[in-house]
């Protein structure tokens, strides 16, 4: 008898078809005089707030791979490093979009990945 250990019966996250990864510029556009940003949304049209999770590239150069900082909460992230690119990111019931945040202009890209799953916050 063999056992199954992923099955639809057991209780994991799953994940979402639109999960991936993608290049993303590097923050170059100045927002309110105070960092620089690039962005990318992910439309998933679920109809509900999914679990997510980010991760990206700090350096294009150094082939580490980070988590994203959490949810944006509608302000500025204070305190980041003068030569480092911070992830962020927000999720509505349609759209899971990440921030690259940097106190410079960078250039560029940095991979960036996101796994959305079926479940709900």
């Amino acid at each position: 008898m063999s056992v199954q250990y992923f099955t639809s019966q057991k209780n994991y996250l799953k994940r979402h078809p639109l999960s991936g990864s993608t290049s993303l510029a590097a923050p170059s556009t100045l927002v309110g005089g105070t960092y620089y940003r690039s962005s990318i949304t992910i439309p998933h049209n679920l109809g509900y707030v999914p679990r997510v999770r980010v991760y990206y590239e700090n350096s294009a150069s150094d082939g580490k791979v980070y988590p994203a900082g959490g949810r944006r909460n509608g302000g500025t992230y204070l305190g980041l490093a003068f030569n480092s690119i911070y992830c962020l990111w927000e999720v509505t019931s349609t759209n899971l979009t990440i921030y690259l945040e940097s106190a410079i202009s960078q250039t560029g890209s940095r991979t960036i990945y996101w796994v959305i799953y079926w479940d709900s916050i």
